[in-house]
């Protein structure tokens, strides 16, 4: 719950997914990673929760063809990604030289700050050990886990852009889709 209201999730579908997983106790959700490559050839990972694979690659895959894009197989996208612990604190907790006097002390890869918050990236197995250091400083964050990052980023002008966003928003509103990466910069 905490997760869908920072990602200032409407209230609606947060009770429709409480009400949906009550509904079904006796269901087993099965986590699935899907890659392929939407729009402008930019390269996706979509995270999914089901209890249905074959529904959820179905329209998964429906959602890519009709935005010009395809669904691959393992490993067709996620070789242009690396999997990293990211950690997200609001500026307003820690000033910029102590967030970074912190994470390098407790053993994090980089450090980046912007206008409103700083994002503490880690190794995927050191991500745990480095979260309880931070946490030891810091109790409030915006959020911690594990993503997809791009080693490369792919800009496009705004028009191509636009068409994008369309498709990555079509993606995210599917109930069966947890996680969307991308490697666009916006």
């Amino acid at each position: 719950i905490q997760s869908a209201r920072t990602a200032n999730m409407p209230k609606d579908n947060i009770s429709r997914a409480i009400n949906k997983s009550e509904l079904n106790k006796n269901v087993n959700y099965n986590s699935v990673v899907y890659e392929g490559f939407g729009p402008e050839k930019i390269a996706v990972i979509v995270e999914a929760l089901t209890d249905n694979k074959n529904r959820t690659a179905s329209n998964i895959r429906t959602i890519f063809q009709k935005n010009a894009g395809n669904l691959g197989t393992t490993g067709v996208a996620s070789h242009l990604f690396k999997q990293v612990g990211v950690i997200r604190i609001d500026k307003k907790n820690i000033s910029d030289e102590k967030i970074l006097e912190l994470a390098i002390n407790s053993g994090a890869e980089d450090c980046a700050s912007n206008n409103s918050h700083h994002e503490i990236i880690t190794k995927k197995e050191n991500f745990y050990k480095v979260k309880i250091e931070i946490e030891k400083k810091i109790q409030d964050f915006i959020s911690t886990k594990i993503e997809w990052l791009p080693m490369n980023k792919i800009s496009l002008d705004k028009e191509k852009t636009k068409s994008v966003l369309n498709f990555l928003e079509t993606l995210e509103e599917d109930d069966d889709i947890q996680n969307v990466y991308t490697n666009i910069e916006i």
